[in-house]
């Protein structure tokens, strides 16, 4: 998978994450055309909230008019993100910019388990969750979408075969 560091997307002062419990993984809830899915989820929380001046996720695993899924750094990986309500000190964030409202296709899959193999490559000990299930009371959400439980088993399988030598 491609992979692109827009380093100018990163306009918050975040301090450093002190540790990284969790990579968890988002989508989008929206469908997007083609190659712009970074630039309007970015676009999109800039306007939500104002005062945070970034996009939420670390990384935004997007469409392009090729086909291709590219992967696109929205800010440095050690760093404060900002998915998950009161968990953001413990977490990295994989954002699928589509929206799983069944499950997954194998590009997908497989694009969000490289992702997840890379930042698990950098945080050894994080364990691969969805959103929802790491919530805290009164902030509940269905991403990344209601097959989640279904298509996560094939995800992180993916993600160990991916982290496996090979002799």
């Amino acid at each position: 998978m491609i992979v692109t560091n827009r380093p100018n997307y990163w306009t918050n002062p975040n301090g450093p994450r002190p540790r990284t419990t969790f990579i968890v993984v988002h989508h989008a809830g929206a469908t997007y055309p083609a190659g712009v899915a970074a630039d309007k989820i970015y676009a999109y929380h800039k306007k939500k909230w104002p005062d945070y001046h970034a996009a939420a996720y670390h990384e935004i695993i997007e469409r392009y008019p090729d086909s291709s899924l590219r992967c696109t750094v929205m800010n440095p990986p050690d760093l404060i993100g900002a998915g998950v309500w009161g968990r953001n000190d413990e977490t990295y964030h994989v954002c699928a910019a589509t929206n799983f409202t069944s499950t997954p296709t194998d590009d997908w899959i497989n694009a969000i388990a490289e992702a997840c193999a890379a930042a698990l490559r950098r945080y050894p000990g994080a364990v691969i969750k969805g959103h929802k299930e790491i919530t805290r009371a009164g902030h509940g959400t269905s991403c990344p979408g209601a097959t989640w439980h279904e298509w996560k088993p094939t995800l992180v399988a993916r993600v160990a075969a991916i982290l496996t030598p090979t002799a």
